[in-house]
């Protein structure tokens, strides 16, 4: 929960609008989708690490 609540203070200096929420027995910090991409910038920005998928597509790929 402490990880959560920094995350949301991060946001909060930011003006990004979060929510600390509780979903199925864990606690869950929830943005917007239209402030997605602000939010995890600010956050690799302070920090944060953050895993992200990456596509690779078919003409870049080989066997």
């Amino acid at each position: 929960m402490a990880v959560l609540k920094y995350l949301s203070l991060a946001l909060d200096e930011i003006q990004i609008a979060n929510d600390l929420l509780e979903w199925q027995g864990q606690v869950c910090l929830f943005i917007r989708y239209e402030d997605e991409s602000l939010a995890i910038c600010h956050f690799k920005t302070v920090g944060v690490a953050i895993a992200e998928s990456i596509t690779l597509l078919s003409r870049y790929y080989s066997h």
